[in-house]
């Protein structure tokens, strides 16, 4: 036996493996609830047609995506998003913990539970960055008043051509 090895006796043997068995349901739900979804969509996103009645389209569903312009101009509204959101949503987390956690602040707890309901209504975040997001609405026809504050941006930026999509 080599140095390396280890020995389990019979009682780490059965923890390990009660360890597993509390694991298994939760491994085996994410796999079918998560998991198994997911490659289904891929293997149907290779797959035109409707129902039962669906044959194999191989890469045409993709490349007629990526010829869409409506799908490119979405990605690049995405990733303008992305780029701006995510800084300054970091850095704002960064000192908001860095001010909660000075030890003369009074009513620390109040400010807190003010951060975390702030963050357990999530819909105030989408109304902010997305406006009527329950909508597909025309950017262009509505007026840039009730839309959110980083929509206005990307109207202001001339990227306000991404209509509904008729589907």
């Amino acid at each position: 036996m080599g140095e390396n090895q280890r020995v389990f006796t019979f009682e780490a043997k059965t923890k390990i493996l009660t360890g597993w068995m509390f694991l298994a349901p939760a491994v085996l739900l994410i796999i079918l609830m998560s998991f198994l979804p997911m490659f289904r969509a891929l293997i149907l996103s290779f797959k035109s047609g409707i129902g039962q009645n669906m044959a194999w389209a191989g890469l045409y569903n993709y490349t007629r995506m990526f010829k869409d312009t409506v799908f490119i101009q979405s990605i690049k509204i995405i990733f303008l998003t992305l780029i701006i959101q995510v800084p300054i949503m970091l850095t704002l987390a960064l000192v908001l913990a860095s001010m909660l956690n000075n030890k003369q602040l009074k009513f620390k707890g109040l400010f807190r539970t003010a951060i975390f309901c702030r963050v357990q209504h999530r819909w105030y975040h989408m109304r902010l960055f997305s406006g009527r997001y329950l909508q597909l609405m025309d950017l262009s026809t509505q007026s840039s008043s009730t839309w959110g504050s980083f929509t206005q941006v990307i109207i202001f930026w001339g990227m306000h051509s991404v209509h509904a999509l008729s589907w």
